[in-house]
């Protein structure tokens, strides 16, 4: 008692209050009795409110016994910590000190109205009598005399168990109403008999021992003041604990002097919130909190908002909560994800219904020399209703401890049981994917940098997962040992994003590293294999659109629609090409219109032209790389033709219009040639996509048919056609035309006419060649023959049939005859020489169509030339196809007016020999004016080029690869260097060129030289003295434009200098 002197002023001032009471309480009882018996026991009514006012006072029994009850407990609560060594704090000054010198946790046990002002000793002392105030009121008692007041029945309770006392003066007032005044009088007396000679002395003594004998009090319920501070206590045994509010006003309204009746004032029952509090402190300090290092400690302490007693919690001199229920643990916290530096916590369900946070501690726990139990805490907040915690900032491979607490508004619950979570190994770093891709398979080259490790653990291997487009989780493959690469190789490109981690010889796994995306340009899918649905996920977290490249598909409707719905998310649409049966290409895409078609019906969304967005491209429907090949270039020709007309089909059989959406796709989907057999797919199909196309295409036919309707159709094309070629067998298609089109107008004429021009005005006539075929290809040439090449290697023509064919023209682009054909030409042009219109041919060829023919042959064949030559008008005559005698061509040499011949280069290199050996200026003349001078594939030497340009004045080109003798006559030759153009010279060539130039001072011959050689000065390689660098500067200095090749080019030190100031000239330099 001596530690607190405010409880010993409190039992005092309890104790004068009482007196004073009692003192007066008598008097107005004394005076109450007196005017009943005045009155004969008619006025009860002022006795009657006495003894109720004073049953609800602050100083009835009951209110008296609860808090000398209350302060017995706090009394022997400090008791208890005091023998079990629990340092007490008295003030707030003491518990600071400690909260300043310990770091540690501390749990206080904290008594919080000990040394407070006492509310229920303001109440008594704040507390007006009624008594004495009806009485003042009272109209009847004037001048009477006041009686002594009735001394206070405090009884002697020494011997109390905690029960309540019954006092018989208030029950006697309640309960005898209807007594007579003489009665109700003797029952006052009787109850006061006794009492006047209780002195302030026993009052003090009765307090003091009715809070020394509290300590055997039972946990019976009491009734007490309205608080709510042992809500949520884990001790409780379910009794439900009353609450009486206090209202002592008095209504004083009434002029009438009557009183309301008012409910007594009692203090709160904190008696078992203290020994809850007690217990659940004084177990936790036996148990020690699990041997966590935790001080334990009491103080005293005011706290309005926690009457009675507390259980506070401080951490590092901060004050945690003021409300710490330790009877109240959480289930342990549920580890829901473990990473390199974190931890996700998943909190099982509170039982507390209204949590309003949660508080989360982890320390590290290691082996080391700092024990675990002196690690400090650290704390990680989370608002309710957060279901889930992430504990950050962990190091990796690192046991921690991890526990947890709810907090709601009226304290803060026990921590929950230490869990243990190690956290994973750091993960690999700095992934690279790479990717080579071909048109079968797919390779991915993953790498990365070894994971830090600080306990020099080895990686055993490494998990490699990879995810695939249209497939659900994680593939996985592992490495064969520890090196830090990895090979990915799939049959189609949809590995769309990897993640790496490393496995260790003790049998732990890292982290997963960060996921990476697989570069892709291009995604291969098989959907036959794989969920269109999966497909369009994956699409849809991409940043961009990209082509998609199906291998494989599925005809189920459900599929087709769900991928419909991927095209949004797709640049191009693209196939593998399916050599087997590519009708199920088509089979797909035209599913794939029908189900755009339908959507569109009920949406009204443009789908429609979505689908053909897709399809809009020039390689459609395969990829750029495929379409180096010819057989796909053909491929794709059949299949728009076949796509087109199952749409068509499809369009006719549904009504649906779905045509027009083909038609952009057309116009892009464009082959460069379109190629087409019209002997198994009908020339109208043709027409119908021609005229899709933004401008006229060629057209390859691979083969035809000789039906009159499918001729006809095909020239409905030839509008649309910008040329026309043939796979196989074409001499025979023109022909073929014609024929099938006996009886035709001049407008079907004019058609034919455009049909050769679509064959490049190329034809070529062979086999037999019957009159009829004749007049009926000579009416279209007679239409177009200026730009027609013609071929005549017949096996079988009447003079009358060359005459059918001929007769309308006057002139041919080229005409290619074979020997017999320009024998028998020879022949008709002889007997229709007079009054005939001389053809022009500006270039006749002689074709050989299979061996060499004899000599007696060539030569009536070379005589039929001259015969023709001498009546057409023909400015090249083109005998490359044949080897001649040299002496045989001299009468072609002999022809007077403008001719080319073009010999192959055995027969030229004869020719020249044998004007060589005549000596003739004439024959030389015409020989060079003949060839045009080019004598390129002849080897000559230097005494026959000599003689050629002695008896001529024409120009003469040579090879000087062919001709490397003249290089040893350059001094003869620089004299008719302005006639002589060198092809191929070579650097030596040059280098002696010019030397001999400046050796000479020739400076008019360096502008031949540099004629003759395409302005080229070519010193390559070659290794220069003084002197042919002074002739270098020589030739430069007559030059103008010139180009100079000093590539690994060998100079004098000091020369270079020469040469510099000449550049200015040159217009081409190469160097090394």
């Amino acid at each position: 008692m001596k530690w607190f002197p405010d409880l010993t002023y409190k039992l005092s001032r309890l104790s004068e209050l009482l007196q004073k009471y009692w003192s007066e309480f008598k008097r107005e009882l004394s005076m109450a009795v007196k005017t009943m018996r005045e009155s004969e026991g008619v006025d009860e009514n002022r006795l009657r409110d006495i003894l109720q006012n004073h049953d609800q006072s602050p100083f009835c029994p009951q209110s008296v016994q609860l808090w000398l009850n209350n302060k017995a407990a706090e009394v022997k609560a400090l008791n208890v910590c005091k023998t079990r060594n629990i340092p007490i704090m008295k003030s707030q000054e003491e518990l600071d000190g400690v909260l300043r010198s310990l770091k540690d946790r501390i749990l206080c046990f904290t008594l919080t109205s000990l040394e407070d002002e006492d509310p229920f000793l303001s109440t008594m002392e704040q507390h007006k009598h009624s008594v004495p105030e009806n009485t003042m009121n009272q109209s009847d008692l004037t001048g009477q005399q006041e009686t002594h007041y009735v001394q206070e029945n405090i009884v002697n309770q020494s011997d109390l168990t905690g029960q309540q006392e019954t006092h018989s003066v208030p029950e006697n007032t309640m309960n005898q109403s209807d007594l007579t005044g003489q009665q109700h009088k003797h029952s006052v007396q009787e109850n006061t008999v006794n009492q006047s000679d209780l002195t302030g002395q026993q009052e003090k003594h009765y307090v003091q021992e009715n809070i020394v004998n509290q300590s055997d009090l039972t946990g019976q319920q009491e009734t007490h003041y309205v608080q709510e501070n042992i809500v949520n206590q884990s001790d409780l045994t379910g009794q439900q604990h009353k609450h009486s509010v206090q209202e002592n006003t008095v209504n004083q309204s009434d002029l009438t002097g009557q009183q309301e009746t008012q409910r007594p004032f009692k203090p709160p029952d904190l008696t078992q919130k203290f020994k809850s509090d007690l217990r659940l402190f004084t177990k936790s300090y036996e148990d020690r909190r699990d041997g966590e290092n935790i001080k334990f400690i009491a103080a005293v302490i005011p706290d309005i908002s926690a009457p009675g007693s507390s259980i506070r919690l401080y951490q590092q001199g901060s004050l945690i909560t003021t409300n710490f229920l330790l009877g109240l643990k959480p289930d342990p916290v549920q580890v829901a994800e473990i990473k390199q530096s974190c931890v996700l916590l998943k909190f099982p369900q509170s039982t507390i219904r209204r949590p309003e946070r949660y508080r989360v501690e982890y320390r590290v726990m290691t082996t080391g020399l700092i024990k675990v139990s002196k690690r400090p805490w650290n704390e990680v907040v989370t608002l309710a209703p957060a279901e889930t915690c992430v504990v950050p900032g962990l190091k990796p491979f690192t046991l921690y401890q991890i526990r947890y607490s709810v907090i709601e508004h009226s304290g803060m619950s026990d921590f929950s049981k230490v869990i243990e979570v190690k956290t994973l190994r750091s993960p690999p770093e700095h992934l690279y994917v790479s990717r080579l891709l071909n048109k079968t398979k797919e390779t991915i080259k993953v790498t990365w940098l070894q994971p830090e490790c600080n306990d020099g653990a080895s990686v055993l291997h490494y998990k490699v997962d990879y995810k695939e487009a249209g497939l659900e989780g994680w593939s996985t493959m592992v490495t064969e040992g520890p090196e830090c690469k990895c090979i990915i190789s799939l049959n189609l490109s949809t590995c769309y994003r990897v993640r790496v981690s490393a496995v260790y010889g003790e049998g732990d796994t890292s982290e997963t590293s960060r996921e990476t995306d697989v570069p892709v340009n291009v995604w291969y899918i098989d959907l036959s294999e794989r969920k269109a649905s999966l497909l369009l996920e994956v699409l849809k977290l991409q940043p961009e659109k990209k082509p998609v490249e199906l291998k494989g598909w599925s005809d189920e409707e459900s599929e087709v629609r769900s991928f419909l719905q991927c095209l949004s998310y797709i640049s191009q649409l693209r196939f593998y090409p399916d050599w087997s049966d590519p009708s199920k290409q088509i089979k797909f895409l035209v599913d794939l219109l029908s189900q755009a078609a339908e959507w569109e019906e009920q949406t009204g969304e443009k789908t429609l032209k979505l689908v053909s967005s897709v399809w809009t491209y020039r390689t459609f429907p395969f990829c750029d790389s495929y379409y180096d090949d010819d057989e796909i270039k053909e491929y794709q020709c059949d299949f728009l033709l076949d796509l087109y007309s199952h749409v068509k089909d499809y369009q006719t059989q549904t009504g649906r219009s779905v045509l027009p959406a083909l038609q952009p796709v057309y116009q892009s989907a464009s082959p460069a040639v379109w190629s087409i057999d019209l002997s198994e797919r009908k020339a109208s199909l043709l027409l119908e996509v021609l005229k899709l196309q933004p401008e006229k295409k060629p057209v390859e036919l691979k083969g035809w048919s000789d039906e009159e309707s499918e001729v006809r159709s095909f020239l409905q094309c030839l509008s649309y056609i910008s040329q026309l070629s043939f796979r196989c067998d074409d001499d025979r298609f023109f022909q073929t035309v014609c024929e099938s089109i006996p009886v035709r107008s001049r407008e079907e004429d004019q058609q034919l006419a455009s049909l050769l021009q679509a064959l490049g005005s190329t034809l070529s006539l062979g086999g037999e060649l019957p009159r009829k075929t004749c007049r009926s290809v000579g009416r279209v040439l007679g239409l177009c023959a200026s730009r027609v090449d013609l071929t005549l290697t017949p096996s079988k023509i009447s003079l009358q049939g060359a005459l059918l064919l001929l007769r309308h023209e006057s002139k041919l682009h080229k005409l290619r005859l074979n020997v017999g054909m320009a024998v028998k030409l020879s022949r008709l042009v002889r007997r229709t020489e007079r009054g005939a219109t001389p053809l022009t041919v500006p270039e006749l060829s002689l074709v050989l169509k299979s061996s060499q023919p004899p000599e007696r042959v060539l030569s009536r064949a070379l005589s039929s030339v001259a015969s023709l030559l001498r009546l057409w008008r023909v400015q090249c005559l083109d005998l490359t196809d044949f080897w001649f005698q040299g002496h045989s061509l001299i009468t072609l040499l002999c022809h007077q007016g403008p001719l080319s011949l073009r010999l192959n280069s055995d027969t030229l290199q004869q020719l020249t020999v044998v004007v060589y050996e005549a000596q003739d200026k004439d024959l030389t003349q015409w020989f060079l004016e003949k060839v045009g001078g080019d004598l390129t594939s002849c080897r000559l030497d230097w005494e026959v080029l000599l003689s050629l340009l002695q008896h001529s004045t024409h120009n003469i080109t040579v090879d000087l690869r062919k001709n490397r003798l003249l290089e040893k006559n350059i001094s003869d030759l620089l004299p008719f260097l302005g006639r002589v153009t060198l092809k191929r010279s070579s650097s030596s060539f040059v280098k002696s060129s010019i030397r001999q130039i400046y050796d000479s001072r020739a400076s008019d011959c360096v502008s031949s030289l540099l004629r003759s050689s395409d302005h080229w000065i070519n010193l390559n390689s070659r290794e220069l003295d003084r002197v042919d660098c002074t002739a270098l500067c020589f030739t430069l200095q007559h030059s103008h434009q010139v180009k100079v090749n000093l590539l690994w080019t060998s100079i004098p030190p000091g020369e270079i200098e020469s040469i510099l100031p000449l550049l200015d000239r040159v217009s081409q330099l190469r160097f090394s």
